[in-house]
């Protein structure tokens, strides 16, 4: 990927992050999107697989062995603020 597709591609999953911490979307439909986009855009990057790996056990609900909103929130919250976004390996 070049790096003017990478940027773009780091920024809305940056925005996605951000707009479910905010909400009001907490979907399970809103979550697939940004495991989808992890997957999809960042397949090389560990890190940032381990938080497709995570959302994957998402259900707005939760239940058991699952995260619910609020666990989400707090995850989300945790990565927007640990990643440097220029360079998306976590720190």
């Amino acid at each position: 990927m070049n790096s003017t597709r990478r940027s773009a591609a780091v920024e809305k999953l940056r925005l996605s992050l951000e707009s479910f911490v905010e909400g009001p979307d907490r979907s399970l439909t809103a979550a697939r999107g940004i495991e989808s986009q992890i997957t999809t855009q960042f397949p090389e990057l560990n890190p940032i697989q381990e938080l497709a790996d995570w959302l994957a056990q998402y259900r707005p609900g939760g239940g058991d062995g699952l995260f619910a909103e609020p666990e989400a929130i707090v995850e989300f919250t945790k990565w927007l603020r640990r990643t440097d976004w220029q360079n998306p390996q976590v720190n």
